[in-house]
Formats: C-alpha cells, structure tokens, sequence
C-alpha cells in the first residue's frame, strides 16, 4: 500500500476514535504508505490530535491531505490540530509535502 485516499469518507462521524486509532496503527505498521488523502473526513481536533501523535514517529509517509478537518500541516510537515482553519485553506486539491528535501529548496 503506498496511496491511501480516504477523503470525503465521513471518518469523523461514526466510530470516529477507532477509526484514528486504526490509522494510528497502520502509520506504525506500514513502512510503505507514501500518501494518505484524509480531506473532508470531519475530523475534529480532538481527533487530529490522536493522528498527529500517531505519525510522530513516521518516518515514510511524505504527503498528507488535511484540508477540511479541524488541522493543518505546518511548514516541518507536522500535523498541526486546530480548531479553525486559514482563509483559503478548503481548496480540496491543495497539497503539502511532509517531505524535508533540501535539495528542492530553493
């Protein structure tokens, strides 16, 4: 598994702790998922926060979609919980790299 989209799955409606939780396992458990789409989930922050710890130690996946739950990912490519997000930030198809490539910097 290297792609995982999941996006606009109402994973923040039902079972909404599970479903973190099983993520959670499969971000430690999986050494080759490389992108997770997780848009429009209606995850809320509470539930940001349990992914956000989840990935702390992740080390393979280098794209995220967060657009539309209650986080974001910061410039270090953190998943960062919140209740509000930025003006703007609910473009579907806006991406974020949590690569840390310095040979693409500029």
């Amino acid at each position: 598994l290297r792609s995982l989209n999941l996006s606009w799955n109402p994973l923040g409606k039902f079972s909404a702790e599970e479903n973190c939780h099983q993520l959670v396992r499969l971000f430690r458990e999986t050494k080759t998922l490389r992108h997770l789409d997780l848009s429009r989930c209606d995850l809320t922050m509470a539930h940001c926060k349990i992914l956000a710890e989840g990935l702390e130690d992740n080390r393979t996946l280098v794209g995220l979609h967060v657009s539309g739950n209650e986080a974001h990912v910061d410039a270090q490519g953190f998943l960062v919980p919140r209740r509000n997000s930025p003006p703007g930030e609910g473009d579907p198809h806006a991406t974020m790299s949590l690569a840390d490539d310095e040979d693409s910097c500029c």
